[in-house]
């Protein structure tokens, strides 16, 4: 599958294909002299070669960070009625820090994402659920080595703290398990369905047209179009 990618782009007018990488270079040597590019076996080496263009820690965090959110959320409520967005932009205009609003009927959510913080700040997640006797905090920071670290925390109306210890080992492991099972027959696919996906990226796209208008944007149901 890598060797049809690699001599699709390099097929492309204004796109050259910059590395190939495998565990064997004796096997992508061969490639990489057919696309013209170099081989090597070395993912570090491809990272510090200043003359390959690389690209920005985030590109734009309506798709690249929220999508995600995007669809936990849809995940637990559906698609909602509209969505509001705002956002920092950066130099060249694109958005840096984002805040969306997600509206439905009887709830709000609230949706943040950030490209703008350092390189040496962590990749971290969360979810804050807040009911009327009790709210939930889920944060997840993805460490370098490892598994993520994550804590669960739930904040009474009355009384103190208490966090809640999870029994779900390795989510890196769990998935690739649901993938397998997946594949046997042995699970429900519809978790992962396309449809989901593309559910998410509607509020994406959502978001990116509601920062550009400053208006909400309606969803509609039922179809791929977004309407402000």
């Amino acid at each position: 599958m890598g060797e049809v990618h690699a001599r699709s782009y390099a097929d492309m007018d204004g796109v050259e294909v910059a590395a190939v990488l495998g565990r064997d270079e004796k096997r992508v040597a061969p490639l990489a002299r057919d696309v013209g590019a170099m081989a090597t076996t070395d993912f570090d080496a491809i990272l510090n070669d200043s003359s390959i263009d690389h690209k920005s820690r985030y590109s734009d965090p309506t798709t690249e960070l929220m999508t995600f959110d995007f669809d936990a959320v849809n995940w637990l409520l559906g698609q909602p009625d509209e969505v509001y967005a705002t956002a920092t932009r950066l130099p060249g205009g694109r958005p840096g820090h984002v805040l969306a609003t997600l509206r439905y009927g009887r709830a709000t959510v609230g949706v943040e994402a950030s490209g703008v913080m350092p390189p040496s700040w962590p990749y971290r997640v969360g979810f804050r659920f807040v009911g009327s006797t009790k709210a939930i905090e889920i944060a997840t920071e993805f460490l370098p080595d490892g598994p993520p670290d994550t804590t669960v925390t739930a904040y009474p109306a009355r009384g103190a703290p208490e966090e809640l210890v999870l029994d779900g080992g390795d989510p890196y492991e769990a998935e690739c398990r649901y993938f397998v099972a997946c594949l046997r027959g042995e699970a429900d696919p519809s978790l992962v369905a396309a449809e989901r996906a593309i559910g998410a990226l509607e509020l994406s796209l959502a978001t990116q047209v509601s920062i550009e208008t400053a208006r909400p944007v309606r969803i509609g149901r039922g179809t791929d179009v977004c309407s402000p």
